[in-house]
């Protein structure tokens, strides 16, 4: 059932979101359909409430009010919660490990897993960190605007036995590459999980900054070319879905 009156206010508001300087009355009247007298009250109501506003020019435009409402939103939302039911739902689809993970200096912290198949052990849990350079997750973070704590290229000592020198960051045509295609791949390499690949996308909140990456680990073995290309799509997807949650607009994620 409709509450017509509800209906109308709300058409209102919405058309008010486009405008920064406001709209008058009978501009609003047409563009809904609604007579002038209606419109006129729904905004007297609105501004008695705060959630609409009368510019000097005697237009209206969204009051602070939304403000107030919008913040109490986003200081309610807890990622892992957001995040949970679309990584079972990309878990359940592609039959792999999905993995959530946030920056930390300069590694990347597991935060939260899903896994549609019981069969499947991985040795990753809540708390398990991966360096930044060395995972997709990570890669996936420094491509998509992570501050690195060094310059492009940057090396230093691994502690293995090996004595090997690593990259502390990526080159820029890596971080273009990842952006371009929307996901980073990582095969393992020496100082990784042998015989595993990790694909992974972006999470942005609502300033459109990153926070967080999502990422499907699976044996290297059974994922060809043609499947990282399809799991890559499922990821940017699932992560858009919770950028969303997060509060990141379509318009910041074109």
């Amino acid at each position: 059932m409709t509450i017509h009156s509800i209906d109308k206010a709300i058409q209102v508001i919405e058309l008010l979101t486009a405008t920064r300087y406001g709209y008058g009355v009978l501009f609003i009247s047409e563009q809904l359909g609604f007579s002038p007298t209606t419109t006129y009250r729904i905004l007297q109501t609105l501004m008695r409430r705060g959630y609409v506003e009368k510019t000097e020019n005697g237009k209206y435009r969204l009051g602070m009010r939304f403000i107030e409402i919008g913040s109490a939103i986003l200081n309610r939302i807890d990622l892992r919660a957001e995040a949970r039911p679309f990584m079972r739902a990309l878990a359940s689809e592609v039959g792999e490990f999905v993995v959530l993970g946030i920056p930390n200096g300069d590694v990347v912290v597991c935060v939260e897993t899903a896994t549609a198949d019981q069969n499947i052990r991985m040795d990753i849990q809540s708390g398990t960190s991966f360096p930044l350079h060395l995972s997709a997750m990570g890669q996936c973070l420094l491509a998509f605007g992570l501050r690195s704590d060094g310059p492009s290229g940057r090396v230093h000592s691994d502690p293995s036995p090996q004595g090997s020198k690593v990259p502390i960051d990526m080159s820029e045509s890596k971080k273009a590459e990842i952006r371009r295609q929307g996901y980073a791949v990582e095969r393992a390499t020496e100082g990784n999980e042998l015989g595993f690949l990790g694909i992974a996308a972006p999470i942005f909140d609502y300033l459109n900054r990153i926070v967080a990456s999502l990422s499907v680990i699976a044996p290297s073995a059974r994922v060809g070319d043609d499947r990282v290309s399809q799991i890559g799509e499922l990821v940017c997807s699932a992560a858009e879905s919770i950028s969303s949650r997060l509060g990141r607009s379509h318009q910041d994620a074109k």
